[in-house]
């Protein structure tokens, strides 16, 4: 269960931060960023899990004091990564849908970005926020090969 909340939480934030880089500025990589967060889609869990597992031994290897290998860590880690390209299509398609207007009437009364995420974003597209949560978290608890590898070594 902590698994599964700890990673519903990462990925949720993990995801509103991207998409709101995505959808709402003008930086020059945003649709690059947009593409490395999709590209955990491609890949299967298993294949994704035991590329983490070699990438653990090698770290184990070389960095004898980080504890990887079988940590709750590195299970949190892939899983966040695994899970993040579900839920930036959804905080894409919520901050699409919110007017980015009001954004600009808060920078205009000096509101910094963290503010404006969390009492004008935020409470908008929560219900998307939400679904996200609980569709990565339901998934999550699914999903358990990808656990197993990787506590494995």
């Amino acid at each position: 269960m902590v698994l599964a909340v700890s990673v519903s939480i990462l990925v949720v934030f993990f995801s509103l931060m991207t998409s709101r880089v995505v959808v709402r500025t003008r930086v020059r990589l945003r649709k690059t960023m947009d593409v490395i967060a999709m590209l955990p889609h491609a890949i299967p869990g298993l294949a994704f899990a035991f590329a983490l597992f070699l990438v653990g031994i090698l770290a184990g290897k070389w960095f004898p004091w980080l504890p990887v290998s079988g940590a709750v860590g590195i299970i949190v880690v892939a899983n966040v990564i695994n899970r993040l390209s579900y839920d930036t299509r959804v905080t894409n398609s919520a901050l699409l849908q919110v007017q980015s207007d009001l954004e600009a009437y808060a920078q205009t009364c000096r509101a910094t970005n963290l503010p404006i995420i969390r009492r004008i974003v935020a409470p908008l597209i929560k219900p998307s926020l939400v679904f996200a949560g609980l569709c990565t978290a339901l998934l999550r608890l699914q999903e358990v090969t990808m656990a197993l590898l990787l506590s494995e070594g």
